[in-house]
């Protein structure tokens, strides 16, 4: 299975080989994470979160993840224009793939009411769309700054995301 995630991984980082889409790419990565691993049951249950910066990438994306996962996968999507109906926590713990802006993650992240944060233990496999865009104050930069504090804490241990 490793060899899989590797091959894939690769062909993420060359998205134009063999003339792939990255977002079919992207799709198939997150695929792998969904599947439970061979005799694994103490393996959480597998959360992939798909970043992208705008409304209209949310629901693009999520068109995507329905139609090459959604007979599998339910797949839900928030970003500023629905935040307040259903909170990303309630969107993480019934489905299995969320597409969302950034910005959503960064507020859950940071949120003092338990009932809406998030922790990125709760998250599978990361995937940032089109990262190159970020600059220094950018939501993307704020997530992996956040993720990057935890990896580098001392004494603990965090479950982590792909990212």
């Amino acid at each position: 299975m490793q060899f899989l995630y590797d091959v894939v991984y690769c062909l993420l980082c060359t998205s134009c080989l063999f003339g792939f889409q990255l977002a079919n790419l992207k799709i198939l990565y997150a695929s792998l994470f969904l599947k439970p691993a061979p005799g694994n049951t103490s393996r959480k249950e597998p959360k992939v979160v798909f970043i992208v910066s705008t409304l209209n990438l949310v629901l693009q994306q999520k068109e995507r993840f329905e139609a090459h996962l959604g007979d599998k996968y339910p797949v839900g999507e928030i970003s500023g224009a629905n935040a307040t109906e259903i909170p990303l926590k309630y969107l993480l713990q019934n489905h299995k793939i969320v597409v969302m802006t950034a910005q959503i993650l960064v507020n859950a992240l940071n949120s003092k009411n338990k009932e809406e944060r998030v922790d990125l233990d709760d998250i599978t496999l990361l995937l940032f769309d089109e990262c190159h865009h970020a600059d220094k104050e950018h939501s993307y930069n704020r997530i992996m700054e956040k993720y990057l504090a935890l990896k580098n804490q001392p004494g603990t241990q965090h479950s982590l995301p792909q990212v």
